[in-house]
Formats: C-alpha cells, structure tokens, sequence
C-alpha cells in the first residue's frame, strides 16, 4: 500500500513538473508572438507611411484630398526626424560613445587615415 502511495506521489510529481515546463514554455511562446505581431504591425504602419509620402500631390485634383495627404506627409516628416533625433541622442548616451565620436583625427592632434 506505501508503495502504491509512493509511486502515485512520484507520478503526480511527474505530471506537475511538465505542466510547469508546458505554462512555462507557452508563456513564452505566447511572447515571442506578441513580439512578432507587434513587429508586423510596425511594418504595416511604415508601409502605409511610405504610400503617403510617395502620393503625387500634383496628380490628386480634389483640393481638399490633396490638403489632407500634404498635412499626412508633413506629420510623417516631422514624426520620422523626432525618432532619428532620439536615436541619435541614445547613440550619444551610449557608454562608448563619448570616447569614438571623433576617430578620423580632424579635431584633434592625430592624422586622417
């Protein structure tokens, strides 16, 4: 009978220990494919940006259509150059940054190469 007892705990054990490894598992599955929809949807975003910034204003005739695609563009614009002027910033911040900002010599008393 304790023995019986011993290899039903041993087999609960077991089957708790792969539910821990499957909850486990599926949590991360479950985020890398919120990641990549994430990623998707992002790509989405800057495909529909870039329809918008190569519309031919000139060939659109409604005038308020064209007024409204020009304000798209000129948001775009304006939203792309703030998040270059970010990464430029953090790429500024970076811990190596401050010593190879300048590796060509101008500026300083080394030579070009």
């Amino acid at each position: 009978m304790k023995r019986e007892l011993d290899q039903s705990s041993t087999v609960i054990k077991t089957l708790e220990e792969g539910n821990k490894q499957l909850v486990e598992q599926l949590k991360k599955t479950s985020a890398e494919r919120i990641h990549h929809m994430e990623t998707q949807k992002q790509n989405l975003a800057v495909k529909e940006e870039n329809k918008i910034l190569l519309c031919d204003l000139s060939s659109i005739q409604d005038p308020n259509v064209r007024a409204y695609i020009q304000a798209q563009q000129i948001q775009i614009i304006s939203k792309r150059n703030a998040e270059s002027q970010d990464q430029q910033a953090l790429s500024q911040t970076s811990p190596f940054g401050q010593y190879f900002t300048d590796l060509s010599g101008s500026g300083t008393d080394f030579p070009d190469y």
